[in-house]
């Protein structure tokens, strides 16, 4: 017999459960590679594929949580409110995981013009600076 999906939350559940499995597995998946790399001298490698998974893993796990909220909420308080508290949440997802941490990069480390090296972006200063200019 089919699963019939007859009410929102069960369709809400079609989107959350695959959402869900994707997120543990992509946000785990770096362990497991870190295991059988140990020794290997793969350190750029393993940086390089858990940063990826991160990205992928935090991508699955917004719109998991978001549905996963906004069907819980529908349950309790009703539908307008319950959209207007998941819009909210889908909202502050990539505020904190997107604009915070761009945020800090900024600040630790100044944007440079593409193709310029980091030294020729530096004023000289002091007195070897007059015979430079």
């Amino acid at each position: 017999m089919r699963y019939a999906l007859g009410s929102k939350a069960d369709r809400v559940s079609v989107v959350d459960l695959p959402a869900a499995l994707g997120a543990a597995g992509t946000l785990l998946a770096p362990a497991a590679l870190h295991r059988l790399v140990w020794g290997d001298h793969a350190r750029d490698a393993l940086v390089d594929s858990a940063h990826r998974c991160l990205i992928a893993g935090m991508a699955f796990l917004a719109p998991g949580a978001q549905h996963r909220h906004d069907a819980d909420h529908d349950m309790a308080i009703g539908g307008v409110p319950a959209l207007i508290s998941g819009a909210a949440a889908l909202f502050w997802f990539p505020l904190l995981w997107l604009l915070g941490p761009m945020r800090i990069r900024r600040r630790i480390r100044p944007v440079r013009p593409k193709g310029v090296p980091t030294a020729a972006t530096s004023v000289p200063s002091g007195p070897a600076a007059a015979g430079a200019r």
